[in-house]
């Protein structure tokens, strides 16, 4: 199991806006692989909890926009998940004191080797 630092960098593809940078609680990620027809998929869907950003990025991932997320493991290593042509969906919902990042994403490889 990998330890990851609590920064997530998210990248927009489709707008000309620089990257966003969240500050994640402590979490574990680890893809799921799948069987599908086409062959085996990995599943890297997951919820991060983070604080809460301004009213702008907000509002900008206030519906789902397709992104590269970028993690980073206690090694420094950076994990991309998403592609250019395969983009990671994201959005935010905010709650009382912390917002929550959903993260939807089906890639062909593992991105954590």
């Amino acid at each position: 199991m990998r330890e990851f630092l609590s920064t997530i960098t998210v990248s927009p593809i489709f707008h000309s806006v620089q990257p966003f940078v969240f500050n994640a609680d402590t979490f574990s990620f680890e893809p799921t692989s799948s069987d599908e027809d086409g062959g085996i998929i990995f599943i890297c869907d997951h919820v991060f909890v983070v604080d809460t950003p301004d009213k702008d990025t907000l509002s900008f991932f206030s519906q789902p926009r397709s992104v590269i997320v970028t993690l980073k493991d206690s090694s420094q290593k950076q994990h991309q998940i998403g592609t250019e042509d395969v983009p990671a969906r994201v959005y935010l919902q905010p709650y009382l004191n912390r917002t929550r990042l959903y993260m939807s994403c089906r890639m062909l490889r593992n991105p954590l080797v």
